[in-house]
């Protein structure tokens, strides 16, 4: 499918969106490639939704996150929404045109009747291609390199793609600072690189037993989890799962000292109650004790060094833990703030 997905938008000049789930379908950095969909789009890259004469859906119910920030902009093009389950078609969006079907089948469909005009629509097709292409660059010249040390998550995220390479399963939770994460170019996948994500909602501990079976089902793989420290203190047991079966996992803890999610409403009504943790987990003797790698990071120049460590500990199959202390209002994605604070769309 991810072939079929890039001959079609190379032949057609199309832009590619993806939803969380389905990120790693294509590789990002090609050029008619951007990132997901919704919550998690940046501002320069939304931009083409809203310029686009036509979207189609492949295979997504169309959730609300995936939504956000650009549904308006499916009222004013011809939208077409395929899915094989009837229930998705209507669930969430009314599209011009439905179709009731298998995402490979369709896609193969679309591919031989599109051959067949191939010469339509020459010149529309190179200006948005040209268009794509602005875009791109726009986008990667303002997130593509971090060097901000006031941007922990950004920093480290980064530095992930500079110490592990290309066969990564970065394994993430929907937490407010990894939401960083979910936005290209902030963060690229290229495959064999994926994410593993929740669904729509958040389950707070999800990434520490999900890294375990990404893990087993590709041992060659830098399999990382990205979460925050409420979520780590939900599932924290896996740490010693992944030490007793020699699962070389790097656990890459965001501590900000509480739930960020509702800290950061609470903020806007100058409130807060319960968001706040009393007492610490000793995340040092946590790793210490299973014979793991520990590092506090507390400032962007120890991001390297440590991602490295944890590499060389992983590559043994060893678990290794890093502490990435951020203050809970410190580098908020910049989608959330447009989505829920005081940015601008």
């Amino acid at each position: 499918m991810s072939e079929l997905t890039i001959s079609l938008a190379e032949a057609h000049g199309l832009a590619i969106f993806t939803t969380a789930s389905g990120r790693g379908i294509v590789d990002e950095r090609h050029p008619y490639a951007f990132g997901n969909v919704g919550l998690y789009t940046l501002p320069q890259i939304k931009k083409l939704l809203f310029e686009a004469d036509m979207i189609i859906a492949i295979g997504t119910q169309l959730e609300e996150t995936a939504l956000m920030g650009w549904k308006e902009a499916l009222s004013n093009t011809f939208f077409v929404h395929i899915d094989c389950h009837y229930e998705s078609l209507e669930r969430s969006v009314h599209a011009d045109y439905r179709l009731l079907g298998d995402a490979q089948l369709s896609l193969q469909n679309l591919w031989r009747i599109s051959c067949e005009n191939m010469d339509c629509g020459t010149n529309s097709k190179n200006e948005w291609i040209k268009r794509m292409q602005e875009v791109k660059q726009e986008a990667l010249s303002v997130w593509a390199e971090i060097e901000d040390i006031e941007a922990p998550v950004r920093s480290m995220l980064k530095g992930i793609e500079h110490e592990f390479g290309e066969h990564v399963v970065l394994v993430q939770d929907n937490g407010l600072h990894d939401m960083w994460g979910y936005s290209y170019p902030v963060y690229t996948v290229a495959p064999p690189s994926r994410t593993v994500v929740p669904g729509e909602q958040t389950a707070l501990g999800l990434p520490m037993g999900i890294s375990l079976g990404a893990k087993i089902a590709d041992r060659k793989a830098h399999v990382i989890a990205l979460l925050g420290d409420g979520s780590f203190e939900m599932g924290y047991s896996a740490v010693g799962s992944a030490a007793e079966h020699q699962l070389g996992i790097t656990f890459i803890v965001i501590n900000n000292g509480g739930f960020s999610w509702p800290r950061f409403q609470q903020s806007m009504s100058e409130m807060e109650i319960g968001c706040c943790f009393q007492i610490e987990l000793n995340y040092a003797a946590l790793a210490q004790s299973v014979g793991g790698y520990y590092k506090k990071l507390t400032t962007p120049n120890e991001y390297q060094e440590a991602l490295k460590e944890a590499r060389l500990y992983t590559e043994q199959n060893k678990i290794a833990l890093l502490e990435l202390v951020v203050n809970w209002d410190q580098d908020l994605p910049i989608t959330v703030m447009m989505q829920y604070g005081d940015k601008e769309q």
